[in-house]
C-alpha cells in the first residue's frame, strides 16, 4: 500500500462521497472534466461499475477525486480500472494525489483489478506531472482509450466575432443553415428516438460503436435534471435531418454527440446546430466549446483526421492531453494486457489503413467516371 505524510487530508472512500462538493470540484478545477461528473457515475447503461473516491481537507472540501470504470481487458478478459479523463488534481504534488491513489488501490483489490488507467486532462508535455506519475509507479502506455487531441474555440466574445473566427466555407454553412432549416429543441422521447434514429444511421455510415438508445435517454436524464445538457433537432421541410447533444461541465461545454441523415446532407445542417449548441454554451456562461476528437497525428493518414478538417473550419486551437498512463497492480497479468493490446492496436491501424485506400480507391474511380462521361458528352455534341 502507498504510505501518506500528511495528517491534514482525509480519504473519502465511494459510498461517503457528496454530490454536491464533488461537484464543486470538479466544475472549478482545471482538470476537471465531463466524465468525471457525478452524474457521469450515475449511468448505468455503460454495463459495467462504477467507483468513486475523494481527497477532502480539514475544511471538508474536495482536493482531489476520482471517478473509475471497472471494465475488462481485452483478450485476456480480466477486470481494471479506468478514469477517463482523470484523475481531477489540480497540484499532482499534492499528499492527495498518492491518498487518492491508496483509495484506489484498496477497491482494485477488494475486485480483483490488475491496473487502473488514467488519462488525465492535462496538456501534453506537463512535466510535473510526467514526473510525479513516474514517482507513483505509473507506466506511460502509448495507446490511448480516449482520443487525446481534441478541438476546442473560445467562446467569450460575442456571436459576431465567433462567426468571424470561422473559415468562410463554415460560416456560409452556418447562415445558410439558420435561414433553411428549422433548428428546435428536443424534447421528450419521439424527440429522442428522432436523435437515436439518426445517430444509428450516422454510425453506419462512419463505422463507429454506438450504446443502446437506453444510454443516451439516461444521460439526457441526469444532465438535462441540473439544466446541464440539451438535445438541438434540425429540419429540412418538416423532416429531421441532424441532431446534436451538448453538455456543460464548469465553463466548458462539449459536443457530445452529432447526428446526421443519410439525406439532404448537401443542407450541412451540422454547421447550424453546433452554432446554436455554442449559443446555448454562453447562455450557460461557458467560455469554451469543445468539439472533443480529432486525429492525433495531423497527418492525412490518421485515424479521424477527417474530423479534424472538418471542426478546425469553426476556428479554433487543438489541444493534446498527456499521454494514458497505467499503474499495474498484478504485474505478470499488466505484461500480458500490453501484449494483447499491441497485437489489437496494430490490426485495428492496418484495418484502417485498408479501409482508407478504398475510399481513396473508390473516390478516384467517381472522379475519373466523371472524367470520361464529361468527355463522351463534348464529343457527341
Amino acid at each position: 500500500m502507498l504510505t501518506i505524510d500528511s495528517t491534514s487530508l482525509k480519504l473519502v472512500r465511494e459510498g461517503e462521497c457528496d454530490p454536491e462538493k464533488w461537484t464543486a470540484l470538479n466544475e472549478t478545477a482545471a482538470t476537471g472534466y465531463i466524465t468525471q461528473t457525478w452524474e457521469w457515475g450515475q449511468l448505468t447503461h455503460l454495463g459495467e461499475q462504477m467507483h468513486r473516491v475523494a481527497v477532502a481537507n480539514a475544511a471538508g472540501d474536495y482536493v482531489a477525486l476520482m471517478l473509475m470504470v471497472e471494465t475488462r481487458a481485452p483478450v485476456i478478459g480480466r477486470p481494471y480500472l479506468y478514469a477517463p479523463r482523470g484523475p481531477v488534481c489540480d497540484d499532482p504534488d499534492s499528499p492527495a494525489l498518492p491518498l487518492l491513489l491508496q483509495g484506489v488501490e484498496a477497491i482494485a483489490r477488494e475486485r480483483g483489478c490488475f491496473m487502473l488507467k488514467v488519462e488525465p486532462q492535462v496538456e501534453d508535455g506537463n512535466q510535473q506531472w510526467l514526473t510525479r506519475l513516474n514517482a507513483l509507479h505509473f507506466r506511460q502506455n502509448p495507446y490511448a482509450t480516449h482520443p487525446r487531441r481534441s478541438w476546442l474555440i473560445d467562446i467569450r466574445g460575442d456571436e459576431k466575432a465567433i462567426l468571424s473566427a470561422m473559415s468562410s466555407s463554415s460560416r456560409y454553412n452556418v447562415n445558410r443553415g439558420l435561414r433553411a432549416l428549422t433548428i428546435r429543441q428536443g424534447i421528450g422521447p419521439e424527440d429522442r428516438a428522432t436523435f437515436y434514429r439518426l445517430y444509428r444511421e450516422t454510425a453506419e455510415r462512419d463505422h463507429f460503436f454506438t450504446h443502446p438508445q437506453a444510454f443516451y435517454d439516461e444521460l439526457l436524464d441526469l444532465f438535462e435534471a441540473k439544466n446541464a445538457g440539451v438535445l438541438y433537432i434540425a429540419e429540412y421541410q418538416g423532416t429531421p435531418i441532424a441532431a446534436q447533444v451538448a453538455m456543460r461541465c464548469g465553463k466548458t461545454a462539449t459536443s457530445m454527440y452529432s447526428a446526421s441523415s443519410n439525406s439532404h446532407r448537401n443542407q450541412r445542417p451540422n454547421h447550424p446546430l453546433q452554432f446554436t449548441a455554442i449559443k446555448w454554451a454562453k447562455a450557460q456562461g461557458c467560455e469554451i466549446y469543445d468539439f472533443r476528437a480529432i486525429a492525433e497525428r495531423l497527418e492525412p493518414d490518421a485515424e479521424l483526421y477527417s474530423l479534424y478538417t472538418y471542426k478546425k473550419g469553426y476556428g479554433g486551437y487543438s489541444f493534446l492531453s498527456l499521454a494514458t498512463h497505467d499503474l499495474p497492480y498484478q504485474p505478470a497479468l499488466y505484461w500480458a494486457y500490453r501484449q494483447a493490446l499491441r497485437v489489437k492496436r496494430y490490426q485495428d491501424h492496418q484495418r484502417h489503413l485498408k479501409a482508407l485506400r478504398a475510399r481513396q480507391e473508390a473516390k478516384a474511380a467517381t472522379k475519373a467516371s466523371a472524367g470520361e462521361g464529361q468527355t463522351a458528352g463534348s464529343e457527341g455534341e
